[in-house]
């Protein structure tokens, strides 16, 4: 077999796509239950949202306002969390896309609400134009989080990143690739640990090199990342196609905008619209979540001990919690009754998340160790020690 560096490109596989007719709702909604990346194709071809402009978009309230992400002066491409951020009223969007185009520019519009169930709602007036069929009854309308949408001129590249809630991504206009990497890539995409909050949810892998896996190649300035390893999954959305990105999956996008069709000058920036609908997981989560799933609650957990410690609370002892050593190490060690040798916690967890159902070992972990959990992976996360590490490896 050969060797990341002896293959001439990466390990990618399209994603599934649905064989099922859009026309039964029914039969969508289960698919989409089912929590796995699907390409939906000719979604929303029925829909009017795909007639919008920027005309159409702009028509809301006077008072509403909304975020702009703006590229430097002659860059066209926007990647990750790069330029500058401008909050302007949303009836301004028209002028604040020609003065981009004149300074060339790329601008974003990115997640404006069109429906949410709590907080402001800029783009309100749109929402009578999005069908939301499966998300009009059943078990996914009691679970709808929000609607919103996005924009961009120009290309855009976002960073690769993942989601804590299920999503699905509806192109209206322009053209997306999207590449998909499962829960358990957390290590080979590059992620930020989860002891830094901020950016937990996002990878350290650079544009270039996720830009060169859509071209089926691999980025030479970066010979040694480690995401020539990971093993993606690519979808080719064209317009009214629409793609199922569950909570806890890795993605990043590419979009490319679609000039109108009486525009003479294709040298301008192209107009990209999409919408996403979010709505919230499932109390049993499919097998292959549970390393996100178990990534949130230690990141939960921990932002909890450090608030408890920024504000000088006192934490209360667990109870038959074991002793921690000035050197920290006696807390990888296991006080199960059922624990055979120096096996650690974060290995025992790792082992229980591959159990099968009922995933009795998975739940006994979580609740045998969760009072030192914290704990154990600030010390495992900070530690030179190889085995330590390759625990806190294993686990995400």
């Amino acid at each position: 077999m050969a060797s990341d560096s002896q293959r001439c490109g990466p390990r990618v596989k399209p994603v599934r796509e649905s064989c099922v007719p859009v026309e039964d709702v029914d039969v969508i909604g289960e698919t989409l239950l089912r929590a796995r990346p699907v390409v939906l194709r000719g979604y929303a071809s029925g829909w009017k949202a795909r007639k919008w402009d920027l005309e159409q978009v702009a028509a809301g309230s006077p008072e509403a306002h909304v975020e702009l992400q703006v590229s430097r002066v002659g860059q066209t491409q926007f990647h990750g969390f790069g330029g500058t951020l401008q909050r302007e009223p949303l009836p301004r969007l028209p002028e604040a896309a020609a003065e981009a185009i004149q300074e060339n520019r790329s601008l974003y519009l990115v997640q404006c609400p069109l429906w949410a169930r709590s907080g402001e709602c800029p783009a309100r007036h749109l929402m009578k134009d999005v069908v939301l069929g499966p998300f009009e009854g059943g078990v996914l309308s009691r679970r709808l989080e929000s609607v919103n949408l996005w924009m961009s001129l120009g290309e855009t590249h976002s960073n690769l990143h993942y989601d804590s809630k299920h999503g699905l991504l509806v192109l209206l206009r322009g053209r997306k690739l999207v590449e998909l990497f499962p829960p358990a890539a957390a290590r080979t995409v590059g992620a930020y640990p989860v002891h830094d909050p901020l950016r937990s949810h996002h990878s350290r892998a650079p544009h270039c090199c996720l830009a060169a896996r859509f071209e089926k190649s691999f980025c030479k300035a970066h010979a040694d990342s480690t995401l020539r390893a990971a093993r993606g999954f690519q979808a080719d959305l064209q317009e009214g196609d629409a793609l199922m990105i569950p909570e806890g999956w890795w993605h990043h996008v590419k979009t490319l905008g679609r000039a109108n069709s009486e525009q003479a000058n294709q040298t301008q920036p192209q107009l990209a619209l999409a919408v996403n609908v979010w709505w919230r997981g499932y109390p049993r989560e499919p097998k292959a979540a549970r390393p996100y799933v178990l990534r949130r609650l230690l990141g939960e957990m921990l932002a909890r001990r450090t608030a408890s410690h920024f504000l000088r609370q006192k934490l209360r002892k667990p109870r038959k919690a074991p002793k921690v050593s000035k050197s920290g190490t006696s807390c990888l060690k296991s006080s199960r009754p059922q624990s055979t040798g120096n096996v650690s916690i974060l290995e025992e967890l790792s082992t229980a998340a591959q159990s099968e159902p009922p995933h009795r070992e998975w739940l006994l972990a979580l609740r045998t160790f969760g009072p030192v959990l914290p704990h154990c992976l600030a010390v495992a996360a900070a530690s030179e020690d190889v085995q330590q590490q390759e625990a806190v490896h294993q686990l995400f």
